[in-house]
């Protein structure tokens, strides 16, 4: 996750908007426009931990990519990410006049891939901004 962050930081620096993909379900809360480990404490409600890594999520279909939305901001502090400014598809009854914050632990733990605008369906970006392809997806 940290060279596709790396990657979305500089587009964002260039001025580009970026789609992202991410597991919007967990963790967040669409009346607030939060999206943070800590909005739900699960063990306090339920007693339960969870304890999977973000691989076995994905491998056992716990998690996966359910809904895409922009980037169009991210505060740094020392070189590093620590949160994002998403605009959702929700409309503006959702979040802040459709605006979330995604903390950047989040991130890593729910997102899945970016897009840059005017791609089909890949999780790489332009050579400027990464040194590698990152990964190609195919069309579903």
């Amino acid at each position: 996750m940290s060279t596709i962050k790396l990657a979305a930081i500089k587009m964002l620096q260039a001025g580009l908007p970026i789609f992202f993909g991410s597991d919007v379900g967990k963790f967040s809360s669409s009346a607030s426009g939060i999206m943070d480990l800590s909005l739900i404490d699960y063990e306090l409600g339920f007693n339960v931990q969870p304890g999977l890594s973000k691989a076995q999520r994905l491998m056992t279909g716990e998690s996966a990519m359910t809904h895409a939305m922009v980037l169009t901001a991210v505060h740094v502090e020392n070189g590093k990410s620590v949160r994002w400014r998403v605009q959702n598809s929700w409309g503006t009854s959702a979040g802040s006049e459709g605006w979330f914050v995604m903390s950047d632990k989040w991130m890593d733990e729910f997102g899945e891939s970016i897009f840059r605008f005017g791609t089909w369906m890949i999780g790489w970006v332009s050579k400027s901004f990464i040194s590698h392809v990152l990964f190609f997806r195919t069309r579903y």
